[in-house]
């Protein structure tokens, strides 16, 4: 689910998180499909971060994850990402991802509203990695390894980057045509966040905000901010409750 990024001018659009508004305080990219946090650096090996499951909106919900890499310091290459989608309905699965290929979805793994649940992935190198999602309120883990023959040759991991995501799932297309926005989800914390790199351990706090922008409204829905070892997101767009 990689992001779809425009610039607060023009709302143009492009395939990596590459601009950023000059006209947002604090400095923000606009994106059309993520809002949340990122870290640039190097030899990222980790990422985790813990959230509390909410209530979700009346249709469908938003998806919250972790990930490595998927912006421009790794132009054309994989996404590393696991993480919890809502429904909408009450009810909220696990799922974790080698982009391009395809989300697959923790089969049997337990989510309720107001579990806490970390979501965790590991890179051990450029093919081989790890998804890991721990519901820390029943004490269920489940976690999925990729090795080599399972990464297509042009996704490689270049380590360079690591998000802390709460997505419009629904719009992880990137086609504003009959997609509906991302509901009013409140707000949600990723606390205890923190990264590995070969500098050492990395926290969200000065990293690159990612606000949700709505290119149809021209309006942003979500907007984030890290402070320390948390991130929080909240949506400031239209009420969109009943």
């Amino acid at each position: 689910m990689k992001p779809i990024v425009l610039t607060l001018a023009t709302a143009a659009l492009a395939s990596t998180l590459s601009k950023q508004s000059t006209d947002a305080n604090p400095p923000q990219t606009l994106d059309r499909v993520w809002s949340g946090v990122k870290q640039s650096g190097s030899g990222f090996t980790s990422v985790t971060g813990t959230f509390t499951v909410p209530k979700a909106g009346k249709s469908f919900g938003p998806s919250i994850w972790v990930g490595i890499d998927g912006s421009t310091e790794c132009p054309g290459g994989g996404l590393l990402q696991t993480g919890v989608r809502l429904t909408g309905n009450g009810t909220a699965f696990g799922w974790f991802e080698w982009v391009p290929l395809s989300a697959l979805v923790f089969e049997n793994f337990k989510v309720n509203e107001g579990d806490d649940v970390r979501m965790t992935v590991h890179a051990y190198g450029p093919f081989n990695g790890s998804a890991v999602l721990d519901n820390l309120s029943t004490g269920q883990t489940v976690s999925h390894t990729f090795t080599s023959t399972d990464v297509p040759p042009d996704a490689s991991l270049c380590q360079k980057s690591v998000e802390w995501i709460v997505e419009d799932y629904n719009n992880s297309g990137g086609n504003d045509t009959d997609i509906m926005a991302s509901p009013d989800y409140g707000t949600i914390n990723i606390r205890n966040a923190s990264a590995q790199a070969s500098a050492g351990t990395v926290a969200p706090e000065g990293g690159e905000p990612i606000a949700l922008f709505d290119t149809r409204t021209s309006t942003v829905l979500s907007q984030c901010s890290a402070e320390k070892e948390e991130i929080v997101c909240k949506y400031v767009g239209p009420s969109t409750k009943g």
